[in-house]
Order: structure tokens, then C-alpha cells, then sequence
């Protein structure tokens, strides 16, 4: 397999599940330290308020959690995968993502999409605006995000938010600011990207998905006169759903779990009928090795993925020593 240089990034869950009910502070740091001696590149967590896939299981809400990793992880970058734009103002967001900028010494990525979680948005009693408005919302907050994150006076007309010579401070350490990873897969959300974001994070797609997708986000970017190949292409799986094991009899039986859970309000085994069809990074290390090689030939450079064995560090371990290094440029 040859090597080529790509970024690994683990996702660390902060949502409690069937499987892990009961997750503390402690846990998540730990792993998180775990996951940076090991080599990891970054540590992403998700954006929720309650587990969005089994609304009697709680978590950890995302930025407050990655400000306190930030002084728990130093060398490590921090993201969210992806933070849901509806719920929070633009200002209000980039006031937080500028002072986390900081505190981190300038390590954070921000990921961010127009939201899916319209059950959990309900339960809550937060306003949940059909598909379209959350991408103009989207669109608009981008646009915010990076003026505002400059640290200069900005002002801003749109139809869902204004600003009238406002500005923030202190500004994030990162020039011109933090990069904004945007997440989603619609051809709507890739134009999006392609004008006004630095980076796609799509959530569980097939190479083919992905090579797709980036081809069409670079070329909409030329048209825009944008330096389509400064902007990234990511990947990411979800917080517990990633399994490396030593062999395949142990993938199949940890993979049963999966088939069973529900995902987008359904038994995952409604979409998906095989372990090879499971569109996260699931097999031996050679399986593993190999999901990850199509997805960096299709063009991703940056591999985000949790464990459905969280917060056993085990799966870890493997993942640094047998599949990692294949990634890596020989120094």
C-alpha cells in the first residue's frame, strides 16, 4: 500500500449510550490524552444536546467541551463534526470560537452545517426552519463568520442576520481565522462550500461520494476565483460507530451492535445489509488500512473516526500502530 500523508483525527464521543451510559468528564479527558501520545492528529467532538439517535442518553455540549480539552491536549488540533448552525447566532458564535482560538493557542477548526437533528431541536423548544431556510441561514453565517473572525468592523445585510459596525475581540489567533470545515452532502451545501468555505467534512460517504463531491466543489470554487486546491477535503464517521479488531470473527460480532442501533430514526440494517457496505471505518487493521487508502485516493485529507468500544483505549492502540503508519511519510 503506499504511503501518502493524510491526517488522522479521532472523534471523541460525549454522548452516553445503550452500550456506554454512563460518561464522565474524566473519561473524555483521558481518551483524549490517550488519543494525542498515541499520534493523532485532532480530536473532533459532535454537536448536541441530548444523543440525537437515543434521546435518553445525555452528552456534553461541544465548544465548552473543547475549550476545557484545550488545556487538557497540547499538541493536538480541536474541531466539531459539525456544530449546528441554526441554534446559535453567528455573533454570539464567533465570539466563542475566537476566545477557544485563543485559549488553545490557535488549534481549532470549526466544523458546521445547516443541522439535521430536527427531533431533538423540537424536544428542546428550539426553532427548527425547513431545509432551505437552514441553508440560506448557513450561507449567511458563513459569510458572518468570516468577517466578524477577522477581528475588524464588519457590517452585514441578509435576510436572516445583520451587522451594523460590529466586531469581536480579542480576535483568534489563526489568519485570517479558524478554518470553517461546512458539513453536508447535497449539491446545495457543496456550492455553499465551494464560495465561502475552507473545508468539506461530509459525514460517512463512499470514496466515490467523496471524489465526486470535491470534484464539484473545486470546480464551482474556480468559477467563484477561489484557489480551489487551497480548500480541504475531510471525512468523518460517527463518535461510536468505528471498529478495528485482530481479527474478522470479532468484526462481525462487534459489527451486530451496529446493525441494531438506529441511525436517521432507523435500524442502521435498514440502509446497510453487510459489513462491507457500513460506510464508517470498520474491519481488521488490513480492512481498516484499506477503507482509509480509498478514501485518500479519492482525494480526503483528513480521516476522522470514533470507536464503537469507547472509552476502551484498545481500539486506539491498533488503529496508531497498524494502521496509521501506512499514511505516514517516511521521515
Amino acid at each position: 500500500m503506499p504511503t501518502r500523508d493524510v491526517e488522522f483525527g479521532l472523534i471523541v464521543s460525549t454522548c452516553a449510550s445503550s452500550w456506554q451510559a454512563d460518561i464522565t468528564w474524566a473519561t473524555v479527558a483521558e481518551y483524549a490524552k490517550k488519543a494525542e501520545s498515541l499520534g493523532f492528529d485532532s480530536i473532533w467532538v459532535m454537536d448536541h444536546y441530548w444523543n440525537p439517535y437515543l434521546l435518553d442518553y445525555y452528552t456534553f455540549e461541544a465548544l465548552t467541551t473543547l475549550a476545557a480539552l484545550s488545556e487538557v491536549v497540547h499538541r493536538v488540533r480541536l474541531g466539531t463534526c459539525v456544530l449546528c448552525n441554526t441554534v446559535r447566532h453567528p455573533s454570539n458564535l464567533a465570539t466563542t470560537i475566537a476566545s477557544i482560538d485563543a485559549i488553545s493557542n490557535g488549534r481549532l477548526n470549526i466544523g458546521i452545517g445547516s443541522g439535521w437533528g430536527g427531533n431533538e431541536a423540537k424536544m428542546l423548544g428550539i426553532p427548527w426552519p425547513n431545509y432551505q431556510t437552514r441553508l440560506e441561514m448557513l450561507e449567511e453565517s458563513l459569510q458572518v463568520l468570516g468577517s466578524l473572525l477577522t477581528g475588524k468592523e464588519s457590517n452585514f445585510e441578509g435576510k436572516h442576520y445583520s451587522l451594523k459596525n460590529a466586531r469581536i475581540g480579542p480576535p483568534p489567533i489563526q489568519e485570517p481565522h479558524p478554518p470553517l470545515w461546512v458539513g453536508g452532502t447535497s449539491k446545495a451545501v457543496q456550492e455553499i462550500i465551494a464560495h465561502y468555505g475552507d473545508a468539506w467534512l461530509p459525514e460517512a460517504v463512499s470514496s466515490q461520494v467523496l471524489r465526486d463531491g470535491a470534484s464539484n466543489i473545486r470546480t464551482k470554487a474556480n468559477g467563484f476565483g477561489r484557489d480551489t486546491e487551497a480548500i480541504r477535503i475531510g471525512w468523518c464517521g460517527g463518535a461510536q460507530r468505528g471498529i478495528i479488531e485482530s481479527n474478522q470473527q470479532t468484526v462481525e460480532k462487534e459489527a451486530e451492535v451496529i446493525f441494531k442501533t438506529n441511525w436517521w430514526g432507523k435500524p442502521v440494517s435498514t440502509y446497510f445489509h453487510t459489513i462491507e457496505e457500513l460506510p464508517w471505518i470498520i474491519g481488521t487493521p488490513d480492512g481498516c488500512a484499506e477503507r482509509v487508502d480509498g478514501l485518500v485516493k479519492a482525494g480526503c485529507q483528513m480521516i476522522a473516526t470514533g470507536f464503537k468500544k469507547f472509552p476502551s483505549t484498545e481500539p486506539l492502540q491498533l488503529y496508531a500502530e497498524k494502521v496509521i503508519p501506512h499514511f505516514r511519510h517516511k521521515k
